[in-house]
């Protein structure tokens, strides 16, 4: 793990070395959010070893003529990957209408100009790396204060991804159990 902090606390300084636009400078100064390092830590990380072509606070102007800041993009080649970091506080419990309008504006503005977008529902990870028993959709969707039908999307994307396992398939209303994480 200490490479790790190593590696990106050299990423985060030559970022903020190599960047002329004070106000993404700024932010970069100010630090990375929670659910962004921990993103990096127990997913990105692990799964490409380096951070080439990873740009935090990435600013662009949309379609709309505004500037918005992505998360994390991913350039390689000077292709436009966005990954939003979804938290519970920032993107379900506390929203009001106009910010949660303004977000999904951001995205379909930024699709129009081709950048593909991974979005991270790190509550729901959470959520289920503290349960000590496995858990239904119900419970989750109880906790995001989400519907049924939302939280078993979100379940769907942790499965496929691996990070959350289907414990009892036979019955209507399965149960979940996240992957144990040896990070």
């Amino acid at each position: 793990m200490r490479n790790f902090e190593q590696r990106l606390n050299n990423w985060l300084k030559q970022q903020i070395a190599d960047e002329k636009n004070p106000r993404r400078r700024e932010m970069l100064e100010k630090g990375l959010g929670h659910g962004t390092i921990e993103f990096l830590k127990t997913i990105w990380y692990p799964a490409v070893g380096n951070f080439n072509h990873l740009f935090p606070e990435w600013e662009v102007r949309d379609f709309g003529n505004r500037y918005r800041y992505l998360d994390l993009a991913y350039r390689p080649s000077g292709s436009k990957g966005c990954i939003e970091i979804h938290g519970y506080r920032s993107h379900a419990r506390d929203i009001e209408a106009w910010r949660f309008k303004d977000l999904c504006m951001k995205q379909a503005y930024l699709c129009l100009d081709e950048w593909m977008f991974l979005p991270i529902e790190d509550e729901a990870l959470r959520f289920a790396r503290g349960r000590m028993r496995t858990f239904t959709v119900a419970e989750l969707a109880e906790h995001l204060n989400r519907s049924n039908r939302q939280s078993r999307r979100i379940l769907e994307k942790l499965v496929q991804s691996h990070e959350v396992v289907v414990v009892d398939s036979k019955m209507r209303y399965r149960t979940f159990v996240a992957v144990a994480n040896d990070l």
